[in-house]
């Protein structure tokens, strides 16, 4: 993530959208705003698992869970990071929705030793983004994205043993 400069590129778009809506922002920072509320947005594991649910079984029961939660955490850092939270919603909408697509078709190679791999590192990525926001640390959480793809690697290595 630190040779692509993930973070570098979400800034970018992040300090677009806050020069291209600088009246409503009120100075505030949109960019981080966007950035911490994308990435906590979508790396959740209510997000790999719901989509999954919604995609799978038809099942929206986690999303609908989840999206309450989203409004109200939403709430809360609108109050403090200002509104580049609201545009959160697009990538998420992309990211969810992309699995709830997708899902019927990798249903066979999903397990619940790699959901939970899955989980693991989204959850290792909102503590970092906790740890941001709590003591003001400077852990550039976007570029620590790609390491959702290793549980993925990993289980294709092992079928790729097996076979």
């Amino acid at each position: 993530g630190t040779a692509l400069d993930l973070e570098g590129k979400i800034g970018a778009f992040g300090n677009y959208l806050g020069r291209r809506f600088a009246k409503q922002a009120g100075g505030s920072n949109v960019a981080q705003a966007f950035l911490t509320g994308g990435l906590l947005f979508c790396v959740g594991a209510m997000t790999i698992v719901g989509a999954l649910n919604e995609g799978l079984t038809g099942n929206n029961e986690v999303l609908l869970v989840k999206s309450t939660l989203d409004f109200v955490t939403c709430l809360v850092l609108a109050s403090s990071l200002g509104i580049g939270v609201a545009f959160a919603a697009v990538p998420t909408l992309i990211y969810q929705g992309a699995i709830t697509l997708c899902a019927g078709f990798l249903a066979p190679y999903i397990s619940d030793d790699l959901l939970n791999m899955i989980c693991m590192v989204g959850y290792a990525i909102v503590i970092c983004i906790g740890l941001n926001l709590l003591l003001n640390a400077k852990i550039k959480t976007a570029n620590l994205l790609p390491a959702m793809i290793v549980p993925v690697l990993n289980n294709l290595l092992n079928m790729l043993k097996i076979l």
